[in-house]
């Protein structure tokens, strides 16, 4: 949103106290160009977006437990081979 941030030394627009201000500048069409902040009401300005971001969270909708695909849902225990695709443990003897 803001361009450049700079110093300088001027009027709040927020509380009107003069002294050292952030510069914050906006290169959009529409908006005001500089706004002038002093240290105390950009912090209270931040304290205002973390209550913002609070409420937001509060809206939004719990985030949906995911699934483990790990593991294995078999009903049962696996059924044996059959005995004509299955080959002896046992060495043949060669003759």
């Amino acid at each position: 949103m803001f361009e450049r941030i700079g110093i300088g030394t001027g009027h709040c627009q927020f509380c009107g106290t003069y002294g050292p201000v952030a510069v914050l500048a906006a290169d959009d069409p529409g908006v005001r160009p500089e706004v002038e902040s002093c240290e105390r009401c950009i912090r209270a300005a931040q304290k205002a977006a973390d209550l913002l971001k609070v409420l937001r969270q509060a809206k939004a909708q719990p985030p949906k437990k995911i699934r483990n695909r790990a593991q294995s849902r078999a009903s049962g225990p696996l059924p044996h081979p059959r005995p004509q695709d299955t080959t002896s443990l046992v060495p043949q003897e060669i003759s």
